[in-house]
């Protein structure tokens, strides 16, 4: 079983570092964790002519999977351009274009 880390290892290449880490408190849901990190520097903010939310993803869908899976999850999708990993813990916004696993 290979981790993430012996991917980037055997793969030769740099995992990005994301622009945003925005710490997720254990009441917040998962979507409104989303918004919050676009919020943060040097992001910040939505921006003004981007789609909602649901445009990009199914804010529910993060929502009940954050909720039933517990502390052992990772989803990532694109949203408003941005690669984003989400776990139970974290939110990490990274540069447009950049190649996440």
């Amino acid at each position: 079983m290979s981790s993430q880390s012996e991917t980037a290892a055997s793969s030769g290449l740099p995992r990005p570092e994301p622009l945003v880490r925005y710490s997720r408190d254990g009441d917040e849901d998962g979507t409104n964790a989303v918004v919050s990190a676009f919020r943060e520097d040097p992001i910040d903010g939505v921006p003004a002519d981007a789609d909602s939310l649901y445009a990009w993803v199914d804010p529910d869908a993060i929502d009940d999977v954050l909720d039933s899976a517990g502390t052992d999850v990772r989803l990532s999708a694109v949203i408003w351009d941005h690669p984003v990993v989400i776990t139970s813990e974290e939110i990490a916004v990274y540069e447009p274009g950049a190649a996440i696993e």
